[in-house]
């Protein structure tokens, strides 16, 4: 009898598996052949969101503050803290993505603040480029996550394409939450 409960939790938990392995994590149906012929999926540039263990959030580069992975989290148990640490007015979280092609891309990123810290008045964040740049209109900092978002159109293909998340006026110890950065190629 005990042969027969083993081999029968066997068979349910592959079953199990072979479900949980084909499901959409998101709970929707899976897209019928009509939605995706013609269809062409691509994988974001950047798609970051400070989980992997890291002081310093993970190597972004830093001017004007200090930065440290820390809560609260948008999405899941971590974001970037960066606080001004006073050697200038403006504070930048700054990634390096490397030479793009021709074409537009989108950049988002959520910001805010703490009631436990105080923080700049406002945010923006900015794409630079060889020969381009676009930057997010300023979105005030509050106790909530906001979006920034903006597209940067490329004529032609650019050696760099660099992040930049920030304050354009930040006072020292003022700090600014970010998270769940993204960075991708519009069809």
């Amino acid at each position: 009898m005990h042969a027969d409960s083993t081999i029968r939790a066997v068979i349910v938990l592959a079953l199990l598996t072979g479900c949980l392995s084909q499901s959409d994590p998101s709970g929707g149906a899976p897209p019928s052949d009509s939605e995706t012929k013609g269809a062409t999926i691509t994988e974001p540039l950047l798609a970051w969101s400070f989980e992997p263990a890291s002081a310093d959030c993970n190597g972004w580069m830093v001017k004007g503050a200090v930065a440290i992975r820390a809560i609260p989290a948008r999405t899941g148990a971590y974001s970037c803290k960066l606080c001004a640490d006073g050697t200038s007015e403006a504070i930048t979280l700054t990634r390096d993505l490397g030479p793009v092609t021709a074409g537009r891309y989108e950049l988002s990123a959520w910001v805010r603040k703490r009631a436990q810290n105080p923080a700049p008045p406002s945010a923006l964040a900015t794409f630079e480029a060889s020969h381009a740049s676009a930057t997010t209109p300023l979105v005030s900092v509050r106790e909530a996550w906001d979006s920034i978002t903006t597209t940067l159109d490329l004529a032609e293909d650019s050696d760099r394409l660099r992040v930049s998340i920030g304050s354009p006026l930040a006072a020292e110890n003022e700090c600014l939450f970010v998270d769940d950065v993204r960075v991708e190629k519009l069809p």
